[in-house]
């Protein structure tokens, strides 16, 4: 204002400013609904004049209007954004449209959220609107996030898969729940921004209380602790079979507070993953080759040349066997027993699942009854014996063997062919 002749007037400068500040009270042309509505429009309905209310109905329209547009040009384009060449139908067309319509949304609330102040609404009802949009506006946002989310592990669980490792799909439903939290608390800070909270000191209040309640959960703590180090380290994964502080069975599941173990009695084991990460895991899953170490004993009174025929068909056993490993086993007389010649057979299966190994050492035991019998070797086994001075007329009972060579050399190139034409369908590496 300026003084003149002793009257208040406005002054050059601010009478220069009038446009602009026409155009700031009424923007995007609202005045032209005042000129539409002169008298009528100044009129209020349920605390409204009646060109707000024209405002607000122009502004939904136009809210619609965009919205429907914006899915149809957003659908194709995020479909496109989502799909993997590799794996076309990884992302389903669901999740494609919501994502699509929720962006649409997004855009048309902030468009109203624009167009707002131009109706100028009462400051509170101004004030109660906006803060309405805001909030909205963080949902939708949280919504959004958790849709990305979505799709995003779809890829992830993807190539999970292809590794070899079954904790990363352990992990998957963790790492999911965990992003969906923080998602979540972080759209709740911007709530309580909005709302003029101060969020600072929550967040300190907050910290205390947290630390009271770390100090009394110690073993859920440590639990948590552990399960990260057994997804870091990998000791195991879901379907080993493991063996610690007297358990023994399958990993089931790797959780956030404990490990599930089916035993071979069928019972389930629950072991904390705090413990768990400190003790010692003997994991057999992990094994390479499985061992197999037994004793064959055979009758002392079985000939030399037979008991080292016998041990040189044990060996081609394993050497033919197409699951065995070949460089290093070990089948020779070991010891003279108590009752009877003892043989080590110490070897190695190359099979994946302890099924697969039941099924090998039960070809092999099947192989050594028959090249026994084959060879006319007797098993030995506790006895003791009774000798009877032999009468002239009665057999002694003592066994008697073919021992020539050619003999021999025959009944184990006999069992050699049996024993190759077992596997001859099944990849073996026979000698030829």
């Amino acid at each position: 204002l300026e003084r003149v002749e002793g009257k208040w007037y406005y002054s050059a400068e601010t009478v220069e400013q009038i446009p602009a500040l026409h155009k700031q009270v009424y923007p995007f042309g609202t005045d032209f609904l005042l000129n539409l509505l002169p008298q009528t429009g100044q009129e209020k309905i349920l605390g409204l004049k009646v060109w707000q209310f024209v405002g607000l109905l122009l502004v939904l329209a136009l809210g619609v209007l965009v919205f429907w547009i914006l899915r149809m040009i957003l659908s194709p384009i995020v479909g496109r954004i989502t799909r993997s060449r590799r794996f076309p139908s990884l992302i389903k067309k669901k999740v494609v449209h919501q994502i699509a319509r929720l962006i649409s949304v997004l855009i048309v609330v902030y468009l109203i959220r624009m167009f707002l102040p131009a109706l100028q609404l009462p400051i509170k009802t101004a004030e109660f609107a906006i803060q309405s949009i805001r909030i909205i506006n963080i949902i939708l946002f949280i919504w959004l996030f958790f849709k990305i989310l979505e799709v995003a592990m779809r890829y992830l669980e993807r190539f999970t898969e292809k590794t070899e490792s079954k904790l990363d799909e352990q992990l998957m439903p963790i790492l999911r729940r965990a992003l969906q939290v923080i998602i979540v608390l972080a759209g709740l800070i911007q709530m309580l921004r909005v709302l003029d909270v101060n969020v600072t000191t929550l967040i300190a209040g907050i910290s205390i209380g947290g630390l009271a309640l770390a100090l009394a959960a110690q073993d859920t703590l440590k639990n948590l602790f552990g399960s990260v180090t057994i997804f870091l380290d990998k000791p195991f994964q879901i379907g080993d079979w493991i063996n610690f502080s007297g358990v023994d069975g399958m990993v089931e599941e790797v959780g956030v507070r404990s490990t599930r173990v089916r035993t071979f009695e069928d019972s389930l084991v629950y072991v904390p993953n705090g413990k768990l990460a400190d003790m010692v895991v003997n994991n057999y899953g992990l094994r390479v080759y499985r061992r197999y170490n037994t004793k064959i004993t055979i009758l002392y009174g079985t000939p030399t040349a037979l008991v080292e025929k016998f041990v040189q068909g044990l060996r081609e056993i394993v050497e033919r066997h197409p699951h065995t490993r070949k460089d290093k086993m070990l089948i020779y007389l070991n010891d003279l027993g108590a009752h009877a010649l003892e043989i080590l057979f110490y070897m190695f299966f190359a099979v994946p699942s302890w099924d697969e190994e039941l099924k090998a050492r039960h070809e092999v035991l099947i192989a050594i009854l028959d090249l026994a019998h084959e060879l006319g070797v007797e098993f030995a086994f506790p006895t003791q014996t009774l000798h009877v001075e032999t009468f002239p007329e009665k057999a002694g009972n003592s066994p008697t063997y073919d021992i020539s060579s050619k003999s021999l050399d025959d009944k184990m190139k006999r069992f050699l062919q049996d024993y190759d034409q077992r596997f001859a369908g099944n990849g073996s590496n026979s000698k030829s």
